[in-house]
């Protein structure tokens, strides 16, 4: 049986190496942590009085720090921070967008998992909110 020391200390974070062969060479891309993936949603999601949507508007800001949140050392310690997003954002559009795509993959995201997160979003109180 589990205990609490043991649940906090498991790895339980994956890597995933991806060939990206217009930077010559490798990157690893790590899971997210449940407060990655809810701040992500959170950023990817509009909420007005009309309901909450995809913001698609911000589509590759959010993916460029999709990618960001993700690309990490062995160890998974992230190479970019929320600050250097400009920095990663001037790099080839569709490397970027082809790395986004294996994040949603390891993360278990898609376009359609965002829909129904925006559709679930909607009905959280504005108080129990997540702020990005």
């Amino acid at each position: 049986m589990l205990n609490r020391d043991s649940i906090l200390n498991a790895r339980d974070f994956g890597l995933k190496e991806v060939e990206v062969p217009e930077w010559g060479g490798t990157v690893y891309l790590r899971k997210w942590s449940a407060k990655d993936r809810n701040a992500y949603i959170a950023k990817s999601v509009n909420v007005d009085e009309g309901g909450a949507q995809v913001n698609y508007e911000t589509i590759f800001d959010s993916q460029v720090w999709a990618v960001a949140m993700s690309i990490c050392d062995e160890d998974g310690k992230r190479f970019f921070t929320d600050e250097e997003l400009d920095l990663l954002a001037a790099k080839n559009g569709d490397v970027i967008q082809r790395l986004c795509g294996e994040v949603f993959k390891l993360n278990g995201l898609a376009e359609k998992s965002i829909e129904e997160a925006a559709e679930n979003f909607e009905n959280v109180p504005k108080s129990d909110s997540i702020s990005v």
